[in-house]
Formats: structure tokens, sequence, C-alpha cells
């Protein structure tokens, strides 16, 4: 992880250190939890309040849910170029001071990775209904388009620290394909889809240190 952390620094100073009017302001680090999944992000705060950067997925192991009907489905980069993404933000001031800042923001995330589906029924005494299965597709595009509420506190005159939350939606791409059920070895044959799927969320914390 400290090796992720140091390739996404390098990559973000290399590819967002750039002329436009001015250079960048803040350069950002955070944790990041949204639909799909957990990540780590670094940026640039930019004039305006316009953030750009790039995310790093990180993998999380399968559990089950305790519950009668069980299907998950996990955001899954299965080669090193799918961990990562761009993000974009903008935020609008609602009230600041000295030390503090509340704003409101808007943000899209875009990713390229597969999904790991995995369907496992339950009846009422917790025993399998029929046969389970678990696959991985493969990658595909998606954008999640959130918004919500950034607090921000000045820690001195170069670091701040900050929290946002909020909701939004996701938007989709996958692809058709064949699967090995990891199982079974059977084969899964899957469909393409497109279009908006679900409610997304997102949960971000970390830093940003003035750079000029």
């Amino acid at each position: 992880m400290d090796y992720a952390i140091k390739v996404i620094f390098s990559i973000s100073i290399g590819l967002f250190m750039f002329k436009s009017n001015t250079y960048a302001q803040y350069l950002t680090l955070s944790y990041s939890e949204n639909f799909t999944g957990r990540s780590i992000k670094s940026g640039i705060l930019l004039p305006k309040n316009i953030e750009l950067g790039i995310r790093y997925h990180i993998n999380k192991a399968d559990y089950f849910y305790d519950r009668s009907f069980v299907y998950l489905r996990n955001f899954y980069a299965e080669k090193p170029l799918n961990h990562f993404g761009f993000y974009v933000l903008k935020a609008f001031t609602i009230k600041q001071t000295d030390k503090h800042r509340l704003s409101y923001f808007i943000s899209a995330d875009v990713s390229y990775m597969g999904v790991i589906n995995h369907f496992d029924p339950l009846d009422s005494n917790k025993n399998l209904t029929y046969e389970p299965v678990k696959f991985t597709q493969k990658p595909f595009s998606s954008a999640e388009v959130n918004n919500g509420l950034t607090y921000s506190f000045s820690v001195n005159k170069k670091m701040q620290v900050f929290a946002q939350a909020g909701g939004g939606i996701i938007f989709i791409r996958s692809k058709s394909g064949v699967a090995i059920d990891e199982l079974s070895g059977k084969k899964i044959y899957y469909d393409w889809y497109s279009g908006i799927d679900l409610w997304s969320f997102v949960f971000r914390a970390g830093l940003s240190y003035k750079i000029w």
C-alpha cells in the first residue's frame, strides 16, 4: 500500500502540475468509499475550487451478508491498470471563517474494471436452496456522479484536513461475455448492460497541502 501511495503521488504531480492561468494551489491525498468500493485518491486543487486527480481502487475480500437471499457484486481490478481511475470535483463555498469551511460539492469518478458476482441463495434455515455461483465479469466503464457537503479545517497556513459525505447515481456500460464459475468450473454467459444502475454514495476524508 505504501508503494501504491507513492506511485499515485508521483503520477499526480507529473500529470497535473501544469499552468492554466495559474499553477495548482494544493495537493490532496485522501481515502474514499463509494459504490465501486474503497480507494486512495490523490489530486490537485486548482483555482475556482476545481479538483482533478486519480484514484487507486483497493480490492476487498469476499464476504457474505447474513440474510436469506444473498447476491454480492464487488467491483474488482484484475490487472494493475484496472486499479486506476480518474475523478473531478467542483466545490461551492457555503460558509467560511479563518479556520473552518463548509461547502457543497459535485464530483464524478470514472473507472474501468470488472465485477465479482457471487450468488448464494439460502432458505430460512440457512441451507442452500440450489447451487451457488461465483464469477468475474470482464472490465467495463462506469462513472459515478455524487454531490454532498464538505467540511474542512485549517491546521496551519499550509495544511487542511477535510471530510466529505454525499450521494448520487452510477452510470454503467458493461460488456457481454463468458466466465468460468469458480465454484463449479462451468461456463457462465452474461449479457451486456448500459444505463443508470443504482443510487450511489460517497464518503471521503483526507488532507490538502498548499504548494503555492
